[in-house]
């Protein structure tokens, strides 16, 4: 029970009690030069009976919380591992992406060379075509039987370049 004691003869402390007055639960006793002021008992229980209540509820809590941080920790391990292993994949990725950057820089390179041995290659064809353009069969023909041996050592020159060019391809050791 609180009892609050003031004298009426202070208006400011009497100016107090009527504002504590306000309320419903505020008992005013008059005795003397007294006052008496007491809260009247109320219909609601105390703090006191809702106390287990609030441990059971702040240990449910706690029980609770305890139990979400675990479960966040055992996801956190499973993103770390997930990360060691994305890195590992990235590593991998980026290995072979360096690889296969170098291998298109070779096969380029390789193209290249290629396309200019063939632009080599269309051009002599092309001289040789404009000679045999230049000669027609009769010509060849009529060289031929005026002067054998100008035609016999070019050929025979030339039947025996090709025949080391077939022996030099079909060599097992050749690259070209």
């Amino acid at each position: 029970m609180v009892l609050v004691v003031a004298k009426l003869v202070e208006v400011v402390r009497v100016n107090d009690l009527i504002s504590l007055l306000a309320h419903d639960n505020v008992l005013l006793v008059n005795l003397s030069s007294f006052v008496y002021v007491s809260k009247k008992p109320s219909n609601h229980p105390s703090l006191n009976s809702y106390m287990h209540y609030i441990i059971i509820g702040f240990v449910a809590m706690m029980i609770l919380m305890g139990s979400a941080i675990t479960y966040l920790k055992n996801q956190n391990d499973k993103l770390h591992a997930k990360t060691g292993e994305l890195s590992q994949a990235n590593a991998t990725l980026n290995q072979s992406m360096t690889h296969l950057t170098n291998s298109i820089a070779t096969v380029a390179a390789e193209l290249t060379v290629a396309v200019n041995k063939s632009a080599q290659i269309e051009e002599q064809v092309s001289k040789q075509k404009e000679i045999f353009e230049k000669h027609s069969p009769a010509d060849i023909t009529n060289i031929g039987l005026h002067k054998p041996g100008l035609l016999q050592t070019r050929v025979n020159h030339a039947t025996a370049e090709v025949f080391k060019t077939f022996e030099k391809i079909s060599d097992p050791d050749y690259e070209p």
